[in-house]
């Protein structure tokens, strides 16, 4: 007996495939920060975005960084002194600082989980940064 799959047909038609670069695979991963933005959230907070291009594989994840609430500063002041922003005194200082942290090349570790709607998200955090600098033989693509 063979299952019958036609039921599902429509929905098939109509759902929107699912972006294969939108999910980075979980593990390690060395990547080049391209870009950091300061963004209100969907919730109504301040986030740091930060565009990170994969150097093991082509692609592009996001990394977000909470400002609030105030508990979440401790995890964005440690990203901030491993990529070399230790000695920022004010976090009001860093829009002038984010060119320096534009090229670095670092290792991340990415978590992925299922979101409450069931849809696949993941979480990115820096490891370390990478001595090498970025070379044009550096990038895959």
């Amino acid at each position: 007996m063979s299952l019958d799959l036609t039921q599902y047909d429509e929905d098939f038609q109509n759902v929107p495939e699912y972006p294969v670069d939108a999910i980075p695979m979980a593990g390690k991963h060395r990547v080049v920060i391209e870009n950091v933005e300061f963004i209100e959230s969907q919730y109504g907070g301040h986030s740091i975005c930060w565009t990170l291009r994969q150097l093991d594989n082509p692609g592009v994840m996001k990394k977000w960084s909470a400002i609030q609430p105030v508990e979440k500063l401790r995890f964005l002041k440690r990203d901030l002194k491993l990529l070399g922003l230790g000695d920022l005194k004010r976090l009001s200082d860093l829009p002038n600082r984010t060119e320096e942290l534009l090229g670095l090349v670092c290792q991340v570790t990415v978590k992925t989980f299922s979101r409450d709607d069931g849809n696949p998200g993941y979480v990115v955090y820096f490891d370390r940064r990478l001595k090498n600098p970025l070379s044009e033989s550096d990038v895959p693509f």
